[in-house]
């Protein structure tokens, strides 16, 4: 396994840049706003017609289309189910839209530096936290689909596979619900939330997700890197702190066994950590406290009304 590793290339990239993220999602939307915020000429590639550039990553002639329409020296790939039980339900077809994504992109890449977004489900989580350098052992279907890709992007002259834990923050309507945007809507109109106390996670907050997608893209680095915040939590923890902030009682937060939740299948620590020099020129990753405060203090519209409604009641 390389550590990520900055390069010295970018005087070599055309201007103005381009970029093409493959994906229209929580995570592909953020990263995609990050990009534009850099000056770089972004198109999001989708299956949905409703979005910039049409693109079914697993169709060839979809991916070598999008290429030549957009020229990009930048590709994010955020591509392919990211429903973790779905992919375990389905663990031969999440395999196959993963790696037939990532084989064809790289294949018609050109020059383009390749981002492949994955996860910290590659490992079985039975370790304190995992770094870099450690052998991946996935721990479900989703691990396995995202192994796949990362294999197929690894080999890629110019790739960096940058690995993310639990990302939170408030979404679309459209969006698939995230732990925290769930846990607000749950508890905002008084219901009770399952969470398991014996299953950790390393969570980053989406605003930071952001600040290193910028980042990133004017260093440039290859190799693969790790983003997490330094601070482990139970997911029982994150419910319970998600609940004090809104000012609601704790105990609607309601501890659950791993095993008996629909957690099961998730590792029992999805803990990163990182052994990059990069990560000293990289914007810092708050802890979880301070990352529901930012999302609190800048609550959307849609989401607004039951958060100041909480804040009512303190």
């Amino acid at each position: 396994m390389v550590v990520a590793r900055a390069t010295a290339d970018g005087e070599a990239v055309r201007s103005p840049r381009r970029a093409l993220v493959v994906g229209s999602g929580f995570l592909g939307g953020a990263i995609a706003r990050a990009l534009h915020g850099e000056s770089i000429h972004v198109t999001v590639a989708a299956r949905s017609h409703a979005h910039t550039l049409r693109c079914d990553v697993r169709n060839e002639a979809d991916v070598a289309a999008a290429v030549r329409a957009t020229e990009p020296d930048t590709i994010v790939l955020v591509h392919g189910p990211g429903d973790i039980d779905w992919c375990e339900a389905n663990p031969e077809r999440a395999e196959r839209v993963h790696r037939t994504g990532a084989e064809n992109i790289v294949r018609h890449a050109r020059d383009a530096w390749i981002v492949l977004v994955s996860t910290d489900n590659v490992f079985a989580g039975t370790g304190e936290g995992s770094d870099e350098r450690d052998a991946e052992s996935p721990a479900n279907g989703y691990g396995r689909a995202k192994l796949a890709a990362e294999r197929v992007v690894a080999d890629a002259p110019r790739s960096l596979i940058w690995r993310i834990s639990l990302v939170y923050g408030w979404r679309a309507a459209a969006e698939r619900p995230n732990f925290f945007a769930e846990t607000v809507r749950r508890l905002a109109a008084r219901g009770e939330v399952e969470a398991p106390v014996d299953q950790w996670t390393t969570p980053v907050v989406i605003d930071d997700v952001a600040a290193w997608a910028a980042a990133l893209a004017r260093s440039r680095p290859v190799g693969t890197l790790h983003q997490a915040s330094a601070e482990p939590v139970t997911r029982f923890d994150f419910a319970t702190r998600i609940a004090r902030a809104l000012g609601r009682d704790p105990s609607l937060v309601r501890p659950v066994e791993r095993a008996r939740s629909r957690y099961a299948c998730r590792p029992p620590r999805s803990c990163l950590t990182s052994c990059s020099p990069l990560r000293r020129s990289l914007p810092r990753v708050r802890g979880v406290d301070a990352g529901i405060d930012l999302l609190l203090a800048a609550a959307p519209a849609g989401a607004a009304a039951p958060v100041r409604q909480a804040e009512a009641t303190r």
